[in-house]
């Protein structure tokens, strides 16, 4: 928390961690992401996008009707929100 980073269609928020390109990685506090026009939302945060993954801080998210696990909960998500 506590910074923004955006680039080529996304945009991250989240605890210290570099960006890298389109098709992108991000490596951070615990976490990896990887994907293409989306953006994450720290803690109790909201993922977004398509054919993507993030895991981090105990959770992981899995892509299109992709599935989402926290602290102390889990869920499955079946719509993916895509913006232009």
């Amino acid at each position: 928390m506590g910074f923004r980073v955006q680039g080529s269609g996304f945009r991250v928020q989240g605890l210290g961690f570099g960006v890298q390109g389109l098709g992108f990685r991000v490596q951070g506090s615990g976490f990896r992401v990887q994907g293409l026009g989306f953006g994450v939302q720290g803690l109790g945060f909201r993922v977004q996008g398509l054919g993507f993954g993030v895991q981090g801080l105990g959770f992981g998210v899995q892509g299109l009707g992709f599935r989402v696990q926290g602290i102390g909960f889990g869920q499955k998500i079946r719509r993916v929100w895509v913006h232009p």
